[in-house]
């Protein structure tokens, strides 16, 4: 995913208008800051964040969204245990203290937690973690996007599901992108 093409996805996610993000597509300044705030769930994967806080500060986002990153973000939102409780106690947080009045999701294809499931971890004495044995890179699953994109569009239809569920203010102003995908940027689902 281009820069250019990070920063139209969340000039979409954010722009209360097509119109507006036209314009801001043809003068090349930055967002208006909406009213409220948005709130930024993503992956954890490190090919990301940097194009991410770009975008969002190109957007005159700085200072105005919470981002939270979670391992497979859609997936760990909606698998029960600590991924979806993390997330929902800070989506309740972000809404009812913070202000936020929109929600952007963003899952990436080629992603790990997709590939394999999330490892179980188990304590040990004094609260040490012990984690299951991870495969070697030769023998890690490959990433095959016919097999991994209808796992995302179901995860991501399910957590705007959820939200918009959960808080029901929200409906409209909770969107969900897969990136990259085949053809760029792509809007999976708005609720």
């Amino acid at each position: 995913m281009t820069d250019m093409e990070l920063r139209r996805l969340i000039r979409r996610a954010i722009a209360p208008t097509a119109g507006l993000a036209d314009q801001l597509e043809a003068i090349g300044g930055a967002a208006t800051v909406p009213d409220g705030k948005v709130l930024l769930l993503s992956c954890i994967d490190y090919r990301y964040p940097q194009l991410i806080l770009k975008a969002m500060d190109d957007e005159g986002l700085t200072g105005h969204y919470y981002h939270m990153a979670l391992a497979g973000a859609s997936l760990a939102a909606n698998t029960s245990g600590f991924g979806r409780e993390a997330f929902e106690r800070h989506l309740d947080f972000a809404v009812c203290e913070g202000g936020v009045t929109r929600v952007l999701i963003l899952d990436h294809m080629d992603c790990a937690a997709y590939r394999r499931p999330l490892p179980a971890v188990t304590p040990g004495p004094g609260d040490q973690v012990a984690c299951p044995a991870m495969p070697a890179p030769d023998n890690f699953p490959r990433f095959d996007f016919a097999a991994e994109r209808p796992l995302h569009v179901a995860q991501l239809r399910t957590a705007v599901e959820r939200i918009v569920r959960r808080h029901t203010q929200l409906t409209g102003h909770v969107t969900a992108h897969l990136m990259p995908a085949a053809l760029g940027v792509e809007e999976i689902v708005r609720g």
